[in-house]
């Protein structure tokens, strides 16, 4: 008899490996927490114990400068004492006097030292005693002194009792000293016994941490090896089912076909509808399975490229054939914009067909009554002929954060009035990015909610073996550079989108190596960085750029899908963002860090408070110090004073305008070197146009200004300014 192998009969034992491995995992964690705990014990009390020794010693410290201090005052009465009775010279009691005054003092601060100190609290009595009885026996000499009895005094000295007491003292004095330094020695002792073993058992700590980390690394690199080997089998498995069913579906899509006609010559109209169903069922569920076969032999590594001449308005006019159909079906209108000199092109046609037969049949859908063009045009790219296909739709557009996730395989789009009907796999636009990319160019898309979509390949004109690995030769703008550093190209769209106005070049780099090696050529103004990435991840690449001495002092915005601000590794970055990033927030910020370094202050002068504020508004995202001027004259004034990076002028003031301010400006020597940039509403004729553009970094109109245009504009007077 066949066991029985219904796959519910396995669940127990999968539900049982799975407990196994999360005890395992949880042993080791818990192995780590005791380990680290212990060396972090061990740590904690060293710590505690080195305080205490330096506590101790500082009392021992207190407590000898204290004795002795006490010792040499008793000497000092007993000398002034001496003096007296030799001479009998009231003089003389001076250092008596002054001894006596200051020892109650050193008695009491004795006393409080005694109260923690263990050697002083012992020997303490004994010292008040013997100063007690000392004091009483110079006091007696001198008022025998003061009284005249000359002879009983020098018979106290004499007999030598105020010399037993001075003895008595100091050796007692001694003792403590003594004890006082042994018991600092003996807690030194037990502080660097104890120093030792913690540093022991910090030793054992890391070298547990270490096999830790060096068993769990291997156990990583297995299940690594086992997810490749997983996902190889997928890859496998799914191009086998593929080609499997597209067997039977040709099969069934023939015969419907051959049906069909058998209806249509039969008038059986209601077969022929129905032959009709079954036939684009089938059809689609050919496309389905195209679709994952291709995805996964790319995924696999299993597309080869194969080159060849072609003419470029032949591919269109084919692409636009096939999918006038479907641009009909929607009431849309077909438009073909080919720029002149557009003709031949070498490189994979059946690929760059298939990338904007996708583009064009998504455009086709989702857009309803409205007009979808193709533009062709040509355009140089790190000084190679690059062809730009844009497929732009007047659709109902994307949302930044759904353009953030395009790309990614099986997404489908959430806020489309089409959702649910024939959307597809979701693979389309992940297909055409990874072609494109094959073919040494990319895809990327720019989108508006409610305005509609330009999808565009960014293609090589000619395709050499080159060009699918080698990155084109690079040269330094005269621009400020931002360096893209991202495997996601809606990113590089949108940061291109943001700045296609501004005077700011955007370079792009699809992996960390890549970024590396375009900073160090571009040495850019600022980087953005995506943690998330193949090969190399954000982490690395931000601690790389950071010992690095010609790039450690670029500012780094970094990007990504998680929540990174927790992450101690982040504070090496100047910016975090979480994707779906925030575009004003971003754009701010990255003309604020391309300015670093270039100005640390801005002039406004407007006669109008209320333009001062909204100017100053906008400039303060750069961090800088703003101030202000309600005319040229009080302008002049303080660009003499303060001598600021940037000026923003209007024309129209009282008293001294700006055309006048410029004039003056440009007359003294530093004034000549300051950029001002003019943000007028003035209609300017050209003679005025002229002069300003001899006078001033650029002009720019009230009202044209949005967001962060201001903060462009000004970092485009600084550079022309240079």
């Amino acid at each position: 008899m066949q066991p029985n192998r219904h796959p519910r009969h396995n669940q127990p034992m999968r539900n049982w490996s799975s407990r196994f491995a999360s005890l395992d995992e949880m042993i080791y964690v818990l192995i780590g927490a005791l380990v680290l705990a212990l060396g972090v014990g061990a740590v904690y009390l060293n710590w505690q114990k080195a305080t205490q020794a330096d506590l101790l010693a500082r009392q021992n410290r207190r407590a000898v400068a204290l004795l002795r201090q006490f010792q040499s005052t008793v000497a000092e009465a007993e000398s002034g004492q001496r003096g007296f009775l030799l001479t009998g010279e009231a003089e003389f009691l001076a250092p008596y006097t002054r001894a006596m005054e200051s020892l109650d003092g050193q008695l009491t601060q004795l006393r409080e030292l005694g109260d923690t100190h263990a050697p002083i609290g012992s020997g303490l009595p004994k010292i008040e005693q013997l100063s007690s009885l000392k004091i009483a026996e110079l006091t007696r000499s001198i008022q025998a002194g003061w009284l005249g009895e000359w002879e009983f005094a020098n018979s106290l000295v004499e007999q030598g009792r105020l010399l037993d007491t001075s003895a008595k003292l100091r050796d007692v004095i001694a003792d403590v000293e003594l004890r006082t330094l042994e018991e600092g020695e003996r807690l030194t002792q037990e502080t660097l016994s104890s120093m030792n073993m913690a540093a022991f058992l910090s030793v054992l700590c890391c070298i547990g941490l270490f096999v830790l980390f060096a068993i769990e690394n291997q156990r990583v690199a297995a299940r690594r090896r086992a997810a490749e080997h997983a996902s190889a089998v997928k890859s496998a498995f799914l191009a086998s089912m593929s080609h499997e069913l597209r067997t039977p579906l040709n099969a069934v899509i023939g015969y419907s076909q051959m049906l069909q006609e058998e209806a249509e010559a039969d008038n059986r109209t209601t077969d022929f509808q129905d032959l009709q169903k079954i036939e684009s069922a089938g059809k689609h569920l050919l496309e389905l399975i195209n679709s994952i076969l291709e995805m996964s032999k790319i995924e696999a590594g299993k597309v080869e490229v194969h080159a060849s001449p072609f003419l470029v308005p032949e591919l269109v006019d084919e692409v636009i054939e096939l999918v006038r159909p479907m641009a009909a079906k929607n009431g849309n209108t077909l438009d073909i914009v080919l720029a002149p000199g557009i003709g031949r092109m070498y490189s994979d046609v059946v690929k760059i067909r298939q990338c904007l037969l996708n583009l064009l049949s998504n455009a086709s859908k989702f857009t309803q009554k409205g007009k979808i063009t193709l533009r062709v045009e040509r355009v140089i790219e790190g000084q190679r002929p690059f062809l730009r296909f844009d497929v732009i739709d007047s659709g109902p557009g994307i949302s930044t954060e759904e353009i953030t996730r395009l790309f990614e395989p099986f997404h489908q789009l959430e806020s489309t009035p089409v959702r649910g009907k024939g959307q597809g796999t979701g693979l389309g636009l992940a297909i055409t990015q990874r072609l494109t990319r094959m073919l040494g160019g990319d895809t990327l898309v720019q989108s508006e909610p409610g305005v509609g979509s330009t999808f565009t390949l960014s293609l090589p004109e000619e395709l050499t073996p080159g060009s699918l690995h080698a990155a084109p030769p690079l040269r330094p703008s005269e621009k400020p550079t931002v360096l893209v550093i991202d495997d996601d190209a809606a990113i590089h769209g949108l940061v291109r989108r943001l700045f296609e106005k501004h005077p700011v070049e955007v370079a792009v780099a699809r992996n960390g190596e890549e970024g590396m090696r375009m900073a160090r050529v571009l040495n850019p103004r600022v980087i953005t960085l995506d943690v998330v990435m193949e090969g190399a991840d954000g982490w690395e690449i931000l601690r790389r750029l950071k010992a690095d001495p010609q790039l450690s002092r670029i500012p780094v915005i970094l990007m990504s899908i998680l929540d990174t601000h927790g992450d101690p590794r982040g504070f090496l970055a100047d910016e975090v963002f979480t994707k779906p990033v925030d575009i004003d927030r971003l754009s701010g910020a990255i003309l604020r860090h391309a300015a670093t370094g270039r100005a640390h202050s801005a002039l406004i002068v407007d006669d109008s408070p209320d333009a001062r504020g909204i100017l100053k508004r906008q400039l303060q995202n750069l961090g800088w110090t703003i101030y202000e001027a309600a005319d040229g004259a009080e302008a002049l004034e303080k660009c003499a004073a303060i001598q600021p990076g940037v000026v923003v002028l209007d024309l129209m003031m009282p008293k001294v305008d700006g055309f006048e301010f410029l004039t003056r400006l440009r007359a003294t020597e530093l004034g000549q070197k300051t950029p001002v940039l003019v943000v007028t509403a003035m209609d300017l004729d050209p003679a005025q146009r002229q002069r300003l553009k001899q006078q001033a970094a650029a002009v720019v109109s009230k009202g044209a200004l949005r967001g962060n245009d201001l903060i462009a504009q000004v970092l485009a007077s600084l550079e022309v300014s240079k």
